[in-house]
């Protein structure tokens, strides 16, 4: 198996805990099957961890099956589609962000066209950070 595969496995399970059965349409364990799960509970073990496991398997190993490629799918994998939203959403730019690239316009000139990665990185945060210092207090 992957890594990538694995390190997705993992994330799916890490997820069930974090969604609500109810509203994302995971099974819980019913009442009447607790008498079977006594023997799990005795050893420590949660059952219900078992089932969220075992559902948290079974949607990432069916998408990653399935052959469709429309982003609709994801409707029917909850697990995958809360992953998907977490990982693929883009961050909006602001106005920081906006002022760091006109920062890094005046360092870069035709004098200093040959500055190393580090040393840039190093001459923006130092000018940006004395910038926000000099602002008026709001």
């Amino acid at each position: 198996m992957s890594v990538c595969k694995k390190l997705f496995l993992s994330e799916c399970n890490l997820s069930t805990n974090s969604l609500d059965s109810n509203s994302e349409g995971l099974e819980t364990v019913d009442n009447d099957d607790d008498d079977f799960y006594n023997i799990l509970n005795e050893n420590n073990c949660e059952p219900s961890t078992f089932v969220s496991t075992n559902i948290a398997n079974v949607q990432a190993l069916s998408y990653l099956d399935s052959k469709e490629k429309e982003l609709n799918i994801l409707n029917s994998y909850p697990i995958v589609k809360h992953i998907f939203l977490k990982y693929n959403t883009t961050l909006p730019s602001s106005a920081p962000v906006e002022r760091l690239f006109s920062c890094g316009s005046q360092i870069i000139t035709p004098r200093r066209n040959r500055l190393s990665d580090k040393t840039f990185k190093m001459l923006l945060c130092c000018r940006c950070f004395l910038l926000n210092n000099n602002e008026p207090q709001q």
